[in-house]
Order: structure tokens, then C-alpha cells, then sequence
């Protein structure tokens, strides 16, 4: 059954980060540094490292396990970019095969799976660790005839538009109703994002081709469509909030989704 089969992706996941540590112990630790902290720029106009807010702690971790558990917070078997990277620079070629296999079968059960199947059995992650902010993405989709690879298309489509890296939106969960994703983005490329949003010559292109209603950081409302379509009463322009976005700015939580 489909709880079954996330439970054997999620152990291929841990196998290959295991496989990985016990490789990493043959490769110097200042080269494993290196690779986590050249992973191509978040921002590709700003060139800001992706791992920006625990850069320090990776420059100070004192073993490959520290710098692993640092990795943990943006990795897991529907996020498993980053461990690819790794795997790709340090891993030994048995471990390359583990991580081919991985992703063959995490994308096959994706172009599968629909998102009112996982939302049936899945409750995915609420919590919002320190140096990332919670961005829900609500949209007007039928749940039962969208899959998993319509999703991970958004994504990247999204961060290609608004000229962010690709592993930058961390897939977290799903909520029920309207089809609302609930991602994770570090909280450094907030305002860039916000401003990405509101710039005329960029526009909202890409959330009109999925259907998005709306869109919100820390519970602050950064885009509403504006279409005749939408359920939700039309928000008036000057409400938007398309400023600079922080923790701090946690003043309201959209209790519809």
C-alpha cells in the first residue's frame, strides 16, 4: 500500500545518507566543507550561498556526522537534492548506484501518486526550524488528478521565475480544502522573493499557470489572484504586504487553510 511504499523510500533515503557518512570518512573534511558550501547561489542575480545562515557552523563542524546533521534540516526523501550533490562529489560508486536507484523510484511513485492519496495518509511537517520561514502556496486544483510530479514541476518553475535555486522550496506538507503546500524556504531569501513578486517585468506568470489563489510567508499574504475565479473575497491592492517578511512578522495564520 502507499504508506508502505514512503516507508521504503524513506529508509533507501537513510541508507544512502549512511552510505555517504561511512564514504565521507575517506575524503578530508575541509574538501566535504567545500562542496556543501559551493552548491550554486540561492540567488542567482546576488550570488548568495544557499547555505548561508549555517555556513559558520559547517566551517567549525569537526566531523563529517556534524556537518550531517546540519544537512538535515534541508534534506529528506522528497528533498533529496542536496545528499545528491554530496553523493555525486563524495560518494563511492556502490553509493552513486544507491542514489540513482533512490531517485528512480521516489520519481516513479511521484508521477504515480495523487495528491488526495498522500494528504489520506500523509501528514507531512509543521514545524518551522530557526533560519527557515513557512511559505503555503494555495492553489485551485483538483487533489484527486494532480500527482506528486505536477508539484515538484511548480517548484521548479517557481524558483526558475522568481531567479531562485531549485533547492531552496523544501516540500514540508499538504492541507486539505483548496490544494495548500506548505513549503520551506530560508529565511535570507524572503525579501528577495517579496520583491521578486511585486516587480512588474517579472510578474505572476507562473502562479497564474497553476492555478494559484494565493500565496503566503509566515501567515503574511504576499499575492492574491485576482481573477474572476476565486472563492476568497478580492483582497484590495494596498493590503498586500510585499515588504521585507521575518520571523517577527508571524501577526496572522490563514485559519481557512
Amino acid at each position: 500500500d502507499l504508506e508502505k511504499v514512503i516507508m521504503e523510500l524513506e529508509e533507501q533515503f537513510l541508507e544512502v545518507v549512511r552510505a555517504i557518512q561511512v564514504d565521507s570518512e575517506c575524503v578530508d573534511i575541509s574538501d566535504i566543507k567545500t562542496y556543501v558550501t559551493l552548491i550554486p547561489a540561492v540567488m542567482k542575480r546576488e550570488h548568495k550561498s544557499f547555505l548561508m545562515e549555517h555556513q559558520q557552523a559547517i566551517a567549525q563542524a569537526s566531523s563529517v556526522t556534524e556537518i550531517i546533521t546540519l544537512l538535515n534540516l534541508y534534506w529528506d526523501c522528497f528533498n533529496y537534492s542536496l545528499l545528491e550533490h554530496l553523493v555525486e562529489k563524495c560518494g563511492r560508486n556502490d553509493t552513486k548506484q544507491q542514489m540513482k536507484q533512490f531517485v528512480q523510484d521516489l520519481k516513479a511513485f511521484m508521477k504515480e501518486t495523487k495528491l488526495a492519496d498522500l494528504m489520506r495518509i500523509w501528514k507531512g511537517r509543521e514545524d518551522v526550524p530557526s533560519g527557515f520561514s513557512q511559505l503555503i502556496v494555495r492553489h485551485e486544483l483538483d487533489p484527486k488528478q494532480t500527482t506528486l510530479s505536477d508539484l515538484d514541476e511548480f517548484r521548479k518553475d517557481f524558483c526558475r521565475h522568481y531567479s531562485l535555486h531549485h533547492m531552496v522550496l523544501i516540500f514540508r506538507s499538504l492541507r486539505h480544502g483548496s490544494v495548500a503546500v506548505v513549503w520551506l524556504i530560508p529565511s535570507h531569501v524572503v525579501e528577495h522573493l517579496c520583491a521578486e513578486m511585486k516587480n512588474p517585468e517579472v510578474g505572476s506568470k507562473v502562479l497564474t499557470q497553476y492555478s494559484v489563489l494565493e500565496v503566503l510567508i509566515n501567515g503574511v499574504r504576499v499575492f492574491v489572484s485576482m481573477s474572476g475565479n476565486d472563492k476568497e473575497e478580492k483582497v484590495p491592492e494596498k493590503e498586500l504586504n510585499y515588504g521585507k517578511i521575518c520571523d517577527a512578522d508571524i501577526a496572522r495564520v490563514a485559519g481557512e487553510l
